[in-house]
Order: structure tokens, then C-alpha cells, then sequence
């Protein structure tokens, strides 16, 4: 079994404001801003806001501890990103729960974002009971862009005589 190794990871916490989204954002982009080019930023930012959103919901409603974000980029060929937000919230919600929200309604659509703009994604409870969102992208190291594999893979065919 051959082992991703680290990139680069962040870990913070972040308190059950509003404010929060936004610093959210700034740790992911902060993170994938070293790289070039940068194929998945657009989709971590959208559904770091996903968890990050209900956290801060959840934080108020209940007046709980600060929200957790986790962010791990690993490379062994494909590089991979993982985003893992904690949650006060104390039940694990299942990748294929039904959502069936209003046309109207404000609410209900984030984990069918998530679903569609990730490879993986799922929950868990951590040690202290909390939920954890979390969501993974793979894709092609540029590392293997620079050994030509890329190059090899999308040359044209040379035409005959």
C-alpha cells in the first residue's frame, strides 16, 4: 500500500459567528493558492461554506463550542484535498438522506452541493461526540505533468502518409 505523503495541513477553529464562512474561505484558499493550477478551489470554497454554514447555525442555536476546520492536501501522484469541519451538532447525517427542500426554501440543498462537487464525502462523530463533515478531491499531481505522463496520454495520433 503506498502512502499519501503530506503536502500541507491546517487545523483551526473558528468561533459561531457569521464571520466565519469568510475565514473559512481564506484557510482553503490560503492552502491551494501555492499551487498552479489550482483545478478544484472553486468547488472547496463552495463546500467548505456548505458545513462551515450549518456549523455556525448550529453554534448559535445552541450556544455551543467553536466550529472546527481541518484542511490536508496530500500528494502521491494524485493529489488529494480533504476538508473535515466540525460541528457542535451531535448526529452523524447520512450522504444519501433524502432532501427534499421547498422551491422557496433557504434550506436543505447543502448536502446535495457537497454531493456534487466532491469525490467523496461523509460524517462521522469525533471523540468529544461532535459531528464531522468532511469531503475529499483527487486529481493529477503536476508532478506527473512534468514527467510528461499528461503529454503522452493527449498526444494526437500523427497522421499516415
Amino acid at each position: 500500500m503506498h502512502l499519501s505523503k503530506p503536502a500541507a495541513s491546517t487545523v483551526t477553529t473558528l468561533p459561531s459567528d457569521p464571520s466565519s464562512a469568510h475565514k473559512a474561505h481564506r484557510v482553503v484558499f490560503a492552502l491551494l493558492n501555492t499551487m498552479d493550477p489550482i483545478p478544484v478551489l472553486e468547488d472547496a470554497l463552495v463546500v467548505t461554506s456548505e458545513p462551515v454554514s450549518n456549523a455556525i447555525l448550529e453554534g448559535i442555536r445552541t450556544r455551543s463550542a467553536p466550529i472546527g476546520l481541518t484542511v490536508h492536501l496530500a500528494d502521491n501522484d494524485l493529489l488529494s484535498l480533504t476538508v473535515e469541519v466540525t460541528n457542535p451538532h451531535n448526529e452523524t447525517v447520512g450522504p444519501f438522506q433524502q432532501q427534499n427542500p421547498a422551491p422557496d426554501s433557504e434550506h436543505g440543498r447543502g448536502l446535495l452541493i457537497v454531493d456534487t462537487c466532491t469525490d467523496s464525502w461523509g460524517t462521522r462523530l469525533d471523540e468529544a461526540g461532535r459531528l464531522v463533515v468532511w469531503a475529499t478531491w483527487s486529481w493529477r499531481s503536476p508532478a506527473l505533468r512534468d514527467q510528461g505522463w499528461l503529454a503522452e496520454r493527449k498526444r494526437p495520433a500523427t497522421p499516415g502518409p
